[in-house]
């Protein structure tokens, strides 16, 4: 694996970069590349190991004006998880906001699309493919406010969101095979 980022105007500082309201009086706009790459680390839609690929290019910007900001953040990705996976394909999410004083209202947009299946397959092999691909696509909208009481170490946020596809975080119903046991109901 590897990040590589490259501050054009501005820096900046710390181990980890991140976006976020920086609260400064410098303008930011940094752009970053990274890949990742394991071999046989996943399995495909057909059992079969295969290699796990990502790359990656970012920009991020933050421009302050007195006492607010506009910051733009917004990721570019290539997944590849072998032939037939849900997860192979092309992604990307756009964040804008504008900070005033402590509140600062934002847009976001998500969007996945996963790769068809490769012409070259079995026939048992496409039937298998194609109950697969697409099943993580996915396009999400979000809007929200954040109110800041102690710059970013304090702040309520309110956000509206509407997801399109598989996109929430987790199991959205409890069965016993997501939930691992069978509940002894008596």
């Amino acid at each position: 694996a590897g990040f590589v980022n490259f501050d054009i105007i501005g820096s900046e500082e710390g181990s980890w970069l991140y976006g976020a309201y920086k609260w400064g009086t410098e303008p930011i706009l940094s752009v970053g590349l990274s890949g990742v790459y394991q071999s046989l680390a996943t399995r495909n839609a057909f059992g079969s190991l295969t290699d796990d690929r990502i790359a990656s290019v970012d920009i991020y910007g933050n421009f302050p004006m007195g006492d607010s900001e506009i910051v733009l953040e917004s990721t570019l990705y290539l997944n590849g998880n072998g032939t037939g996976s849900a997860n192979t394909g092309t992604g990307f999410f756009v964040d804008l906001g504008y900070r005033f004083g402590p509140f600062a209202p934002y847009f976001g947009y998500e969007y996945f699309q996963s790769s068809s299946c490769d012409s070259g397959l079995a026939t048992a092999q496409l039937a298998t493919c194609n109950s697969t691909v697409d099943t993580a696509d996915s396009r999400n909208l979000r809007a929200g406010v954040n109110f800041f009481m102690n710059k970013n170490l304090n702040h309520l946020n309110v956000e509206f969101e509407v997801n399109h596809g598989q996109s929430a975080y987790g199991a959205q119903t409890e069965t016993v095979a997501n939930a691992g046991y069978s509940p002894n109901i008596n």
